[in-house]
């Protein structure tokens, strides 16, 4: 049996999905995934064209260098009163290459950058967009990177 035929709501499935979730159903309807009504697909799909900054990290096997330095997890997050290895993270991380209409002193839009790539244009986020940005990334695991 197709899966519309096996249940009624297999046939109405809508689809929101971004990122590696993206490229994970484009991939399954490439594949012959039946039953999907509508989907909305973002960031991504099958055609991944990393930018170069991302294309260095993974040539220096990040991961692997973090967990040996003893970093299990990394987040946007960034304390004033850190410690020596997260100050100098943190003055390492300025180093990258951004646009120069991008920079910026905060060390939370550097870690974003680095992990994530380049999200957002500064010139459209006003001020407490800017300072709360911190509070809208997750932790990632050195695995993840």
């Amino acid at each position: 049996m197709k899966p519309c035929e096996k249940s009624r709501w297999i046939c109405r499935l809508d689809v929101l999905s971004r990122c590696l979730g993206a490229t994970t159903f484009v991939m399954a309807m490439l594949a012959g995934m039946q039953g999907v009504r509508s989907a909305l697909i973002s960031q991504i799909a099958t055609h991944i064209r990393a930018p170069l900054s991302t294309r260095f990290k993974t040539g220096l096997h990040l991961p692997t260098v973090l967990k040996s330095l003893g970093v299990e997890s990394h987040t946007a997050y960034t304390d004033r009163h850190a410690d020596w290895s997260d100050t100098l993270f943190d003055r390492m991380l300025r180093l990258q290459p951004i646009p120069l209409e991008e920079r910026c002193w905060s060390s939370v839009c550097h870690h974003i950058t680095f992990l994530y790539g380049m999200l957002y244009e500064h010139e459209r986020l006003n001020k407490a967009t800017h300072d709360a940005l911190h509070e809208k990334t997750a932790i990632f695991t050195s695995v993840t990177l």
